[in-house]
């Protein structure tokens, strides 16, 4: 029986190693701001999006998942301690001044929970700098988020950081797209000064900023291949922003229409909002208001078609 993809990479990789080691890889690439297997992680297949072991970034099968420790570390891996020196623990208490970092609320000495912000398991150092402190709700409630909070998901974020949008943000986004799809429905393209005196706000400066990012939203979706490379997940995201049938639908409808979670949904839509540098807050949101956001195309579309008419009055 032949040997699978990963097996015959792996192969490849152990010729090309110096000496057999990398040293101390006891760091994830993403703290080390470098991939530690360099051109060697090119040797491992394409994986699947959304699959743990698949370098977000370069999208290769990570050999850190398959590569036997005397490949990939030395002793020093071994003498990483999880437990937190006294002397320590005192400099992250005094720092944070009795605040849990999340909530911010006042903590006592017996609720001090001492966080790895980069996980022990996941290579975090048992320093100062990695360290914090959390109440129990908050270090309870962090669970396994610790990918979602800190990780990059496409190589885009390395070069900005993303702002944080909260749910009226969203439905503004939603309604904005919309806007955008009955002028194209009645124009055949979109214009940025037909769009910026429909919506016109206050600031000049901020109907063109809003025009920038329903621009970059219509360019992801008409992106060949699409950024998600799973045709059903491109549909849904078509379905829920308006694109299937001309109306905006909530991501209670969208998954109930195609039998996904509201979860599954959720890490698509983050993707696209990530494509154009937001992240949604999620320690902010209430998941029942997000995934019942509506937008009545119906009434923007006449709204549309008022304001074109006064419009067409006035030249």
């Amino acid at each position: 029986m032949g040997k699978d993809k990963i097996s015959l990479a792996f192969d490849k990789w152990k010729k090309r190693v110096s000496n057999g080691y990398i040293k101390a890889v006891c760091k994830p690439c993403w703290e080390m701001k470098y991939c530690p297997y360099g051109s060697l992680v090119e040797n491992f297949p394409i994986g699947d999006f959304g699959n743990d072991e698949t370098c977000r970034i370069f999208g290769h099968t990570c050999p850190v998942f398959y590569v036997a420790e005397p490949f990939t570390e030395t002793k020093e891996m071994r003498n990483i301690s999880r437990n937190i020196p006294m002397a320590t623990k005192l400099k992250v208490v005094r720092r944070d001044r009795y605040l849990c970092a999340l909530c911010k609320r006042t903590i006592s000495d017996e609720e001090i929970n001492y966080d790895h912000i980069i996980p022990w398991s996941k290579g975090g150092a048992t320093t100062e700098s990695n360290l914090r402190v959390l109440c129990a709700d908050c270090n309870r409630k962090r669970g396994n988020e610790f990918e979602a909070e800190y990780l990059i998901v496409n190589v885009q974020e390395a070069q900005y950081s993303p702002l944080t949008l909260e749910v009226t943000q969203i439905r503004d986004l939603l309604s904005l797209f919309s806007v955008a799809y009955v002028l194209q429905e009645i124009f055949g393209d979109l214009s940025k000064d037909v769009f910026c005196k429909i919506i016109r706000s206050d600031d000049v400066e901020t109907d063109e900023f809003m025009y920038t990012l329903i621009e970059r939203i219509h360019n992801v979706f008409g992106e060949t291949p699409f950024f998600i490379k799973t045709k059903r997940k491109e549909t849904i995201l078509r379905y829920r922003w308006g694109l299937v049938d001309g109306r905006v639908h909530s991501i209670y409808e969208t998954c109930k229409k195609y039998h996904v979670t509201e979860e599954y949904f959720c890490e698509q839509e983050d993707l696209l909002l990530r494509q154009i540098g937001f992240i949604v807050n999620k320690k902010a949101l209430d998941k029942n208001t997000y995934y019942d956001i509506k937008v009545d195309t119906d009434e923007i579309r006449d709204r549309v078609k008022e304001i074109l008419s006064v419009m067409d009055n006035l030249s």
